[in-house]
């Protein structure tokens, strides 16, 4: 698992319980908060499009009508937001069981 970024968009790799890879890839990604993330058991993967943190972003960004959601990794241990992105979409690819 990691995390990669290019050109504006974030790549984020899991395993999931079966040990199968899935790639998250984070399109206008205008924020980026991290706590040791990698290697970490998550419990859940929780979207906002009202928290204070897209208000933030956004305006750091100068970017007020910015349509975005916020993408927050939950640790399955310690119930702490791990993982915060703030992009305009998702897109969720599984890799095949080779």
């Amino acid at each position: 698992s990691g995390f990669y970024t290019d050109a504006g968009d974030l790549k984020v790799v899991l395993l999931d319980w079966q040990e199968q890879e899935i790639t998250m890839t984070f399109k206008r990604v205008i924020a980026l908060q991290a706590f040791a993330p990698e290697r970490i058991e998550l419990s859940t993967i929780r979207i906002s499009k009202s928290d204070p943190l897209i208000n933030s972003a956004r305006e750091i960004a100068d970017d007020p009508q910015a349509q975005c959601s916020l993408y927050q990794f939950v640790s399955a241990w310690s119930d702490q937001v791990i993982l915060s992105v703030v992009a305009e979409g998702v897109a969720v690819e599984r890799k095949p069981e080779s």
